[in-house]
């Protein structure tokens, strides 16, 4: 029988052994034999971009050049942050002789004020320090400002990049929005509306960055279906695909992604055609919520969802006739939370979910992460989750660089 309860909260050991890898061959670990004090005093010669700038690129990196070479164990993310308002910015430390790089995982967000830290933890090979932290601020071009209905298709060139959104945006039937590799799009905490076509698909050396953007299906009918599609994607709060209130039909391919942040929860309604959530990692984001009619399936394979925010990484409500959510190949990394779930009331609820990594081969532990008729007699089914996998599988990107700030 499952057992719905609290957990404590555990990260799935095989991952966190990569992460730890990552972090201490990062020089997130101080060396043991890192040099000691001589009372030489560390100095910072420059700084970039330069105490102030405005208008700076959204692809910028942050550095500090020193008055001595600099011990790199010493060359963290402990040792040099960057932070939006509150809010630590993902990144990479590095040195290379005097200058430390601080490089973000993904672009800025436009018209944003970014503040740059050294601390005294930086130490020269010498074992030169710094007498006291050195901070500074630098502050994001505004980008193209974009807003309004789109008629006709159009494309968002590299060229033209950043864009920020001034306004909501509809993408209308029979028009294509499409956004190309490495454009950088700042929502604002605005909408997209896709009654038509979205392609934003980038590459793995050039993904295409939402900042706060809300991507919302458009309320069109049955004969007039809505497509989003993104592929190598880095989003960064906002929405996708979120509950509108009214009846959506479209469908959603989402791979290749980095997704941290998102918001509310991924709704997808019966979808006109099949659906594919493959390869991406979630960090702190929302949980899927399908139904499917028609023969549809919904193939959720391959992802890592770390720290959902939702009662739920997946859950079904209906899947008629030979429609499906096809749920394998996962990773599910928080075991504290429930990854699996057909709720109560549902009578067409089903998930087939074999195959999937849990952090654990602990059935008890696998069941608690599992709600379903062995929890409340009012879900339709129990959910069949054996075999499972006892690592990540191969196909799975590693979440390490995005579970935390750094390195």
């Amino acid at each position: 029988m499952h057992r719905f309860h609290p957990r404590s909260p555990r990260i799935a050991s095989a991952w966190m052994l990569v992460a730890a890898a990552t972090l201490s061959s990062c020089g997130q670990k101080s060396s043991p034999t890192a040099p000691q004090s001589t009372g030489i005093i560390l100095t910072v010669a420059s700084m970039g971009p330069v105490p102030g700038a405005t208008d700076v690129a959204v692809t910028t990196t942050f550095t500090a050049k020193f008055s001595e070479a600099i011990d790199p164990a010493t060359a963290t993310t402990g040792s040099f942050t960057v932070y939006d308002g509150g809010t630590p910015v993902r990144g990479r430390v590095t040195a290379s002789d005097s200058t430390v790089t601080f490089t973000p995982r993904m672009p800025l967000r436009t018209s944003a004020t970014y503040t740059a830290s050294v601390t005294t933890g930086l130490r020269s090979k010498s074992g030169g320090a710094l007498a006291s932290g050195r901070t500074w601020t630098a502050t994001t071009e505004a980008g193209q400002s974009l807003g309004g209905i789109i008629s006709a298709s159009t494309t968002l060139s590299l060229a033209g990049s950043p864009y920020t959104l001034t306004s909501n945006v509809q993408v209308a039937y029979g028009a294509t929005l499409t956004i190309e590799p490495g454009v950088v799009l700042d929502g604002q905490g605005r909408r997209i509306e896709v009654f038509g076509s979205l392609a934003a698909v980038g590459t793995a050396n050039q993904p295409v960055t939402f900042h706060g953007a809300r991507l919302v299906p458009g309320a069109n009918a049955p004969s007039q279906p809505f497509s989003i599609t993104l592929q190598h994607a880095l989003v960064d709060g906002g929405s996708i695909y979120g509950a509108t209130g009214n009846a959506v039909y479209g469908s959603l391919v989402l791979r290749d992604s980095r997704l941290v942040g998102v918001q509310d929860y991924f709704y997808v309604w019966y979808p006109v055609a099949d659906c594919w959530i493959e390869r991406n990692v979630f960090v702190s984001c929302g949980g899927f919520s399908t139904g499917s009619t028609d023969g549809v399936k919904i193939h959720v394979r391959n992802n890592v969802f770390h720290d959902q925010t939702t009662a739920y990484a997946v859950e079904n409500w209906a899947a008629y006739s030979t429609s499906e959510a096809i749920v394998e190949l996962n990773s599910f990394l928080s075991t504290d939370r429930v990854a699996l779930s057909l709720p109560t009331g549902y009578t067409s609820a089903k998930l087939t979910a074999t195959n999937n990594y849990w952090g654990s081969t602990s059935v008890a532990s696998i069941n608690a992460m599992i709600f379903d008729q062995n929890d409340d007699l009012g879900s339709n089914a129990v959910i069949t989750y054996q075999p499972i996998l006892t690592a990540p599988d191969v196909a799975t990107p590693d979440p390490a660089p995005w579970i935390s700030p750094g390195p």
